[in-house]
């Protein structure tokens, strides 16, 4: 729980100052005066896991999927591009890039998605591109305000990362959609753990 700080029941999104002074907030600066990030301690928290699923007898090491929402999703494409074990990812309602960002002059993502440095050595689409040849599920990509995007800019966003795909033969490994539905996740979320990590 140490990088899950519950953060008051009555902040909104619409509240600024419980955005920028509640507990998420005051961990992400706790975080850079160590000189860590929200993000990658998370990271770690899922490669941790990782770890003990690969230990288990019970566990086929060779199918492990991660799967993320939101902030989550992040966290997912940044344990899969650090670890060849996760042989699929799927991210759902997640930031499109750090571009998207910077692009905008208001932004409605919490500042542990971030850190220093980030965009100037890196975007997400990178992170997806590390990913590759194995399984990637992009699913409903929000832009800085958490507005969701139709597939079509997502793609144009993430071309780097289907270039690298594409020169694998694996171009089908990686799925962008928009506008998907609670019934087309979920019915792609069993599709790709009955695959194990193969195509969707």
């Amino acid at each position: 729980g140490e990088t899950d700080p519950e953060a008051p029941r009555s902040s909104k999104p619409t509240d600024f100052k419980k955005f920028v002074h509640d507990s998420e907030s005051g961990f992400f600066y706790d975080s850079m005066r160590v000189g860590k990030t929200v993000l990658g301690m998370r990271t770690r928290d899922v490669l941790g896991a990782v770890d003990y699923l690969a230990m288990r007898p019970e566990v086929d090491a060779s199918r492990i999927t991660t799967i993320g929402h939101g902030m989550g999703g992040l966290v997912v494409l940044y344990a899969a591009a650090f670890d060849g074990r996760i042989r699929s990812v799927a991210a759902t309602g997640t930031l499109v890039s750090y571009s998207a960002i910077a692009g905008s002059e208001i932004y409605t993502h919490r500042f542990g998605s971030f850190g220093p440095g980030f965009l100037r050595d890196f975007d997400l689409p990178d992170l997806a591109a590390l990913i590759a040849p194995r399984t990637l599920l992009l699913q409903n990509s929000v832009d800085g305000q958490h507005r969701v995007l139709a597939a079509e800019p997502v793609q144009q966003t993430y071309r780097s990362a289907a270039e690298k795909y594409e020169a694998a033969g694996q171009r089908d490994r990686l799925r962008i959609t928009g506008g998907a539905t609670a019934a087309s996740i979920a019915r792609r979320y069993a599709e790709m753990l009955a695959e194990g990590g193969g195509r969707l």
